[in-house]
């Protein structure tokens, strides 16, 4: 991304609204500076009072950058419930009370066990508007990381498992949560003792069906979210929809069990450049990895295409069975397998290089002499001086020999038999015509010739099969044959 596109972006972000569980998140997570100075009696005058009726406010449990949460007693049931109440200073803020109706109206449809169930909304006899929602009584999956530093792969795959079912709900209603964050998941016990998850906050949600059916209340450009949870194109303001979440889902599970988010910075927008920019650095080795770069893709159209393919390869994963829909790349051991195969060829490649090179150098040496000699033996036989020619053709066949040109032996030795008939010595003729004429003179050259065709087609091979079994995805990728072989070889690729 373009550093000119993050500073026309940057002035219109907005922190995510506060919940029962982002007092524990105002430490550990980088934040934009949002200012909310209120006074003592802005924070505290509602305690002890009764609104709506039949809501006696108790505490206050949580504060953000929109709103603060109370936890209060049903008079009339004698039930503990959440109320959140937009600040003060906001109330006048009509887009601000709109958005917290449309809290109310995309959480008032929810209904499942996994997400905190919201009961009304009202506008207290003070001007505040305030939505009741489920009391959760548990903890906060930003308190679990601080107290455990990261999570067992089961536990965390079991409550990603249960994140996703909730998700899955809220997207089957058109509501996208577009802040999801181990601070907007709660984790209770369930009467079993069994740990369950509670999604909370869908105070920056959006209706995907206000296009039709009312205002749009998150334009184009408006960014909202918490920076180290946040989409690539939630970061830049543009149009998101459900992919949003199961992009956050992988942030949170790659902190649950790495025991940290994939990006961190110094500030805000150093998080978000990176969301944009980076890749989170995983080496793709086991297949939980794969699962959650399946969900950090920056292009969403890469991402699972819904949350319920990502709880499809979750129950694949937790069953030890393959991933359906992400694909781990090869172990980095086999991929050292793959990489020890191409630096062996090559050697053993570059060796055999070597010694031909040499043995050919010597070769052209010895039948550089060979000519000189043969001049001198031919001349000899002209002028018909055949013991002098004998020696010349002796040493003349010595150096064809030593040159391994079975061409210049079959000469060598052919002229030399006729001069030993010249000379009476029929036996030794007989012999060396009999070698010139059954010595296999092109057998040698064949068998090396083949020898060195064998190498290179096996080289070819075993480079085809490296590439077949360690490159992307498991398959020859025409684009990576175009890569650099540094970057071919690098082992635990991502794909």
């Amino acid at each position: 991304m373009e550093s000119n596109e993050l500073k026309e972006k940057s002035p219109e972000l907005v922190v995510a609204d506060g919940s029962e569980a982002t007092a524990f998140d105002v430490d550990k997570q980088p934040t934009l500076e949002v200012s909310v100075k209120q006074t003592v009696d802005d924070l505290d005058d509602l305690i002890g009072v009764t609104i709506g009726g039949h809501y006696e406010i108790l505490e206050k449990i949580g504060d953000g950058g929109m709103s603060a949460v109370y936890k209060a007693r049903h008079l009339l049931l004698d039930k503990i419930v959440a109320i959140k109440f937009i600040h003060p200073k906001l109330i006048h803020d009509k887009q601000t009370v709109m958005r917290f109706q449309q809290e109310a109206k995309a959480a008032s449809e929810l209904s499942h066990e996994n997400i905190c169930g919201v009961r009304e909304f009202e506008i207290h006899e003070a001007n505040r508007a305030f939505l009741v929602m489920d009391f959760v009584d548990g903890k906060s999956l930003t308190q679990l990381l601080r107290e455990e530093g990261k999570l067992t792969q089961e536990r965390a795959l079991a409550i990603a498992r249960e994140l996703g079912r909730g998700l899955m709900h809220a997207h089957a209603k058109g509501v996208v949560h577009r802040d999801i964050k181990p601070g907007n998941i709660m984790l209770v016990r369930n009467a079993d003792g069994d740990e369950s998850v509670k999604i909370v906050d869908f105070g920056v949600a959006k209706v995907l069906r206000e296009d039709q059916a009312g205002p749009n209340l998150t334009q184009t450009g408006e960014v909202f979210g918490t920076p180290n949870y946040m989409s690539p194109e939630q970061c830049l303001g543009r149009k998101v929809d459900s992919r949003t979440d199961i992009y956050s889902v992988g942030c949170v599970l790659h902190e649950m069990v790495f025991g940290e988010p994939p990006f961190a910075g110094s500030s805000s927008i150093e998080v978000i450049v990176n969301h944009v920019n980076e890749v989170p650095k995983l080496n793709l080795s086991q297949p939980i990895e794969a699962l959650i770069m399946k969900c950090l893709e920056k292009s969403a159209e890469n991402r699972y295409a819904h949350i319920s393919d990502l709880i499809a390869d979750i129950d694949s994963l937790s069953s030890k069975q393959n991933l359906i829909h992400a694909r781990p790349s090869r172990s980095s051991a086999r991929n050292s397998v793959g990489i020890a195969l191409i630096l062996v060829f090559s050697v053993f490649t570059l060796i055999l290089a070597t010694m031909g090179y040499k043995a050919y150098s010597e070769n052209l040496q010895f039948q550089n002499k060979w000519s000189v000699e043969n001049q001198v033996s031919t001349r000899l036989i002209q002028e018909e001086r055949w013991t002098e020619a004998e020696a010349s053709l002796e040493t003349q066949l010595d150096l064809a020999r030593q040159s391994k040109n079975g061409q210049l032996v079959t000469q060598s030795l052919t002229e030399l038999a006729r001069v030993e008939k010249q000379l009476g010595k029929t036996e030794e003729a007989s012999m060396h015509l009999a070698e010139a004429t059954t010595r296999p003179t092109e057998k040698l050259k064949m068998f090396f010739m083949g020898t060195a065709a064998t190498f290179i087609v096996f080289g070819v091979i075993t480079l085809i099969l490296f590439l077949f079994l360690f490159g992307p995805n498991g398959r020859v990728n025409k684009a990576m044959l175009t890569r650099p072989l540094y970057e071919v070889l690098k082992p635990g690729k991502r794909r």
